[in-house]
Parts: structure tokens; C-alpha cells; sequence
């Protein structure tokens, strides 16, 4: 089993216990786990994040940057196997020696962990001032259902085959929009190609989202401040990544509710023949 980890979940003990039940179940880590153990004191949470983790190197999967991701070429044999940093995977142990010396003084070391935590801060500031456009995206998406389609949305009753129509059919037009924005993404040969590439599930669970809030009853305009959807995407790229493996272990469970329910709407969505997480 290969379970991507949130970072909120790195010191859990049930971490500890999923890892030591078999050597099969292995941690997928994404690039946006690091960044995220090195905001505010980075060697103090590096060390606590990896506290569980270093004890089992052979099972840590490190995956490649997202921008990487997002410029490959995502046919569906082998899809999984395209993620993985081979060259961080394999030295993820030599990682972890390294971090404790950092603790233990290493100048060099520590110096080396301070650039890393800049740019990591760096990333999520930039980021969080690129939201703005995000927020009138969100919005726009969020008034052109109408009053019926939102009552539906709300009801405990699966949506009739026009309601899923129009959700397949926003969900295709913001992937279109955003690959076009986005400086990595190659343009898709193909459906399989698009329906595989990190941006469109990361659009897909972003649009799941935007369901969950509407759902809620929740007025937009209140969910949409720059540091609350900045957290919140951070979280839709850990749910992203879940949907080529096993699934997300995270101790928040909207997150969880996230993936099911992303995991849901691609598998009805998209066709059998393109979709798959192997």
C-alpha cells in the first residue's frame, strides 16, 4: 500500500503503526511535504518531522517537484512509477544522518537547511499574493449554478445526469484555462494524457472543493480570504498526488473527504479506458 502522508500527520504514532504493520506500506512524499516542515523554526521541525520517518528509509517513497510533474508525459502504464525522484528516494536515509547533524551543530549543514527554509518561504508568500486570481475564479464558478442546482447540491439524493453534465463540463473548462496558464504543462496528445497530468487532478480536486463549500451553505465571499484558500489549495495538492496511489493519510478529515470524494467524480467522470492510478 502506498499512502500519500500530510504533513500534519508526520508525528502521529499512527504513522509509526501504519509503516511497522508491513514493510509493504510505504510513505509517498511530495514536495510540498518539505516545504511545509520547514516554515517557522525549520531545523526544530525537519527533526520532528522526520522523527518517525527515519526509522523507515526502504519505506519512503520521494516524489519529484510538482513543476516537474506537471510537464510529463502521463500515459497510464507506469503512471506512478513517473512520479517518484529516484535519486531522493534512494538517499532519503543519507537525509535523514544529515538532518541529525544539522541538529547536532553542522554549520555547513545548518546553513544549507536555512536557504532551503527561504525558499520555501518564498514559494508559499508568492503563492498566497497569487491567490487573488484564484478567489475571482472560485467566485465565478460559485454563481453560475442556480438556485435549483444548488438546492440540489445540497440534498442527501445523487445529482440527476444534467447536474453531473455541468460539473463534468467545468471541471474539462477550468483544466483548459488553467493548463493554458501554466508554464510546465505540456499540451495533452490525447484525453489520456490530460486526464493524467498532476494539474488537471489537482483542477478536479480544487473543483470538489468549491462543491464542499456550496454544499456547506456556507456564503462564498467568507471562505475566500488569500491565507484560508491558500491552505486550502496546499491541501488539494496533497489530495492530487493521492489519487495516483493508495490514497492520503491525514489527521484533518476534510482533507480525506476531499479524496474520496475527487476520487469518486474522476472514476464517473472520465472514461475507464484513460483514467487509472497504476
Amino acid at each position: 500500500m502506498k499512502m500519500v502522508i500530510d504533513a500534519n500527520y508526520f508525528e502521529h504514532e499512527d504513522l509509526r503503526t501504519y509503516l511497522r504493520f508491513s514493510r509493504e506500506n510505504i510513505a509517498v512524499l511530495i514536495d510540498y511535504a518539505g516545504m511545509e516542515m520547514r516554515k517557522g523554526d525549520a531545523l526544530r521541525n525537519v527533526s520532528r518531522s522526520l522523527s518517525i520517518l527515519c526509522h523507515f528509509p526502504r519505506q519512503v517513497l520521494v516524489l519529484k517537484g510538482t513543476r516537474e510533474v506537471a510537464g510529463l508525459r502521463m500515459a497510464t502504464q507506469g503512471l506512478d512509477k513517473r512520479l517518484i525522484d529516484k535519486t531522493q528516494t534512494r538517499d532519503f536515509a543519507h537525509f535523514c544522518a544529515q538532518t541529525h547533524r544539522a541538529v547536532n551543530g553542522d554549520k555547513w549543514l545548518l546553513a544549507e537547511l536555512d536557504d532551503s527554509a527561504r525558499t520555501a518561504k518564498d514559494h508559499f508568500d508568492a503563492m498566497q499574493k497569487s491567490m487573488g486570481q484564484m478567489e475571482v475564479v472560485v467566485a465565478g464558478y460559485a454563481t453560475r449554478f442556480t438556485q435549483a442546482e444548488l438546492a440540489e447540491l445540497r440534498s442527501s439524493r445523487a445529482y440527476g445526469p444534467e447536474l453531473d453534465a455541468k460539473i463534468a463540463e467545468h471541471i474539462f473548462e477550468l483544466w483548459d484555462s488553467v493548463r493554458h496558464s501554466h508554464p510546465d504543462v505540456k499540451r495533452a496528445r490525447n484525453v489520456e494524457e490530460a486526464v493524467n497530468n498532476i494539474v488537471f487532478r489537482y483542477t478536479a480536486a480544487g473543483y470538489v472543493w468549491l462543491l464542499e463549500k456550496l454544499r456547506s451553505g456556507v456564503s462564498i465571499e467568507n471562505v475566500l480570504s488569500a491565507k484560508k484558500v491558500t491552505s486550502d489549495f496546499i491541501d488539494i495538492v496533497y489530495v492530487a498526488y493521492a489519487t495516483y496511489f493508495d490514497g492520503i493519510l491525514s489527521k484533518e478529515s476534510r482533507v480525506q473527504r476531499n479524496y474520496e470524494q475527487t476520487l469518486a467524480m474522476l472514476k464517473k467522470n472520465v472514461p475507464n479506458a484513460y483514467f487509472s492510478r497504476r
